[in-house]
């Protein structure tokens, strides 16, 4: 079975098919006691579509599902195309036949070099990945080893634990805010006229607070605004007087904010003016949309 860093080695520009078993990956993180990974959903879902945008060219990346246990339109802000699957006399097996049946059309159909990404809990698609590898076409294999079948991962061009793709993203969940607060305050009293979200993203976040994930860091400031750390507003652009940018502040009121400062080291913010931070308008998901 081939490793994980030789995909680029056998694909030359591939083409990526994604197809994922909602149900199945949900229930099989909450039985695993990955159970996190399904709260924080938009973490999960942008993971995964950031994993596979590696890979290759996305050309489809569809999402089948009965329960929805996250969301469909968590789904779609990560670029996936929702199938809604109606059970029929409670057949659980119901979403692997559609998802099955839909990715042998597009084996069917695919040309060149390709790739097809399955991501699964513990649903069973031997068949499916026997079928790719008759046309030619690398099957990658997403899941809980705990839940699969060995025989199947053996199967697999390539075999990626589930774990190894959610945990290079982070943990929000268990994040240190005081050090998010910190830098947030810090960049207020410099010299700059307003924190950026466009720069605080791409440039600030990766560098000062160790966040190695362009992902990360926008779920992160995304997160902090939903806790009331910080909230935004509109300021404008310092390069086009007739545009606006996204801009956060402090919510010094908040109590994780207020438990950083309790030592009274707080300062009175600096309204010196100076450089600008880099303007832009663009928002949270098209932000989102060139990580890659």
């Amino acid at each position: 079975m081939l490793k994980t860093g030789e995909i680029k080695s056998i694909l030359t520009r591939p083409n990526v098919h994604v197809f994922v078993d909602g149900g199945d990956l949900c229930a099989s993180l909450e039985d695993a006691n990955y159970s996190e990974f399904v709260k924080d959903s938009r973490l999960t879902t942008s993971s995964i579509i950031s994993f596979c945008r590696s890979l290759g060219n996305i050309r489809s990346a569809e999402v089948y599902d009965d329960d929805w246990a996250i969301s469909q339109s968590t789904w779609q802000r990560a670029g996936f195309y929702c199938v809604p699957v109606t059970p029929e006399l409670s057949e659980d097996s119901r979403v692997a036949q559609v998802l099955t049946l839909r990715a042998y059309q597009t084996a069917a159909y695919t040309k060149g070099h390709s790739a097809l990404v399955l991501v699964v809990g513990a649903s069973n698609h031997e068949e499916l990945i026997l079928a790719t590898k008759e046309k030619g076409i690398k099957t990658i294999l997403i899941g809980l080893e705990e839940v699969m079948n060995p025989s199947t991962i053996k199967l697999a061009d390539i075999w990626i634990p589930i774990h190894e793709i959610l945990k290079k993203s982070g943990n929000i969940k268990d994040y240190d805010w005081a050090n998010f607060i910190r830098l947030i305050d810090d960049l207020e009293k410099s010299k700059m006229k307003f924190v950026g979200v466009k720069h605080l993203i791409r440039k600030v976040l990766p560098d000062l607070v160790g966040v190695n994930n362009i992902n990360f860091a926008y779920q992160l400031v995304e997160n902090a605004e939903n806790l009331g750390i910080i909230e935004m507003h509109e300021e404008k652009n310092l390069n086009d007087s007739l545009r606006t940018v996204k801009a956060c502040k402090l919510v010094r009121s908040n109590a994780e904010v207020m438990k950083v400062f309790d030592d009274g080291s707080e300062g009175e913010d600096n309204e010196e003016e100076g450089e600008e931070f880099e303007g832009s308008d663009e928002n949270f998901q098209e932000v989102q949309s060139e990580v890659s």
